[in-house]
């Protein structure tokens, strides 16, 4: 357990993030409006599904602090890869300039996330995973998930970016390709690759990874299916392709979560 000098900062970041979260995605949910002129239309629908997310996202982000407070420690892989998901969601809003009354909400929402993450791998103690063994995490079977999403992943940004560019019009996803790229496809592989190792810090990475393309994938997917309320067609690769990003990442987060619990995890963050 973390003592509670250590624990405080992160309960509080945390807390602020879920709080501020939960009011702006509500929000959001009941006036898409807000997001006009800065998103393109056709954009409306993943904007509001991405609010559902998020909201459910801080009920779940709370429910993982008074877990860990109540000694659930494996918690904290829940609640690292929820807060990946909030830095990655606001990220879009804030580096996509989304300048309405909530911008610096956004703002705040990223730099809570980020010194969150940042406290908690200073505190973080692998020697709990040197004791796991390979009926609690599936490695094999995650490291081959993971390369085929960043494989799946690379393949389509790259179509669409170079496809972008020869047409020379600008895309309404330019910063989903610019942090993939850049932030989320190569940790796919540094994850799959300390797996295939049988590393501790690829044990602890595999549930965050899962959990946090699972949370936006599933967004996604969400989003695709509500382009018809929004008088859009929809399109059966992307409900395809984010329907095995979300869906087949929470199965395998949970799956590994629950194996997690098979073991006493007394020491995921140092005393």
């Amino acid at each position: 357990m973390i003592p509670i000098e250590r624990q405080t900062p992160l309960f509080i970041l945390s807390g602020l993030t879920a709080a501020i979260a939960s009011v702006i995605s509500f929000v959001g949910i009941l006036n898409n409006q807000i997001y006009l002129p800065f998103t393109p239309e056709e954009l409306l629908p993943g904007v509001i599904s991405q609010d559902i997310i998020s909201l459910v996202a801080s009920l779940g982000l709370l429910v993982c602090l008074v877990a860990i407070r109540r000694g659930a420690h494996r918690a904290w892989t829940v609640w690292l890869g929820l807060t990946g998901y909030f830095f990655y969601a606001y990220a879009l809003y804030a580096f996509d300039a989304i300048y309405n009354r909530f911008f610096l909400c956004y703002i705040a929402v990223v730099g809570l996330t980020v010194y969150a993450a940042i406290l908690f791998f200073a505190n973080v103690n692998l020697d709990f995973f040197q004791r796991v063994e390979e009926r609690q995490i599936p490695r094999k079977i995650i490291s081959i998930y993971l390369l085929f999403l960043s494989a799946l992943f690379y393949i389509v940004w790259l179509s669409q970016i170079l496809s972008t560019i020869g047409s020379g019009i600008p895309s309404g996803i330019n910063t989903v390709w610019v942090l993939d790229l850049a932030f989320v496809l190569p940790l796919l592989v540094i994850g799959a690759v300390l797996l295939f190792r049988k590393k501790p810090f690829g044990d602890l990475l595999a549930p965050v990874i899962l959990i946090k393309a699972g949370t936006l994938g599933f967004s996604v997917f969400l989003g695709e299916l509500l382009k018809p309320y929004f008088g859009q067609g929809l399109d059966p690769f992307m409900i395809g392709l984010f329907a095995v990003l979300g869906l087949g990442s929470l199965t395998l987060a949970g799956l590994t979560f629950s194996r997690f619990g098979q073991v006493h995890v007394q020491n995921i963050v140092s005393q």
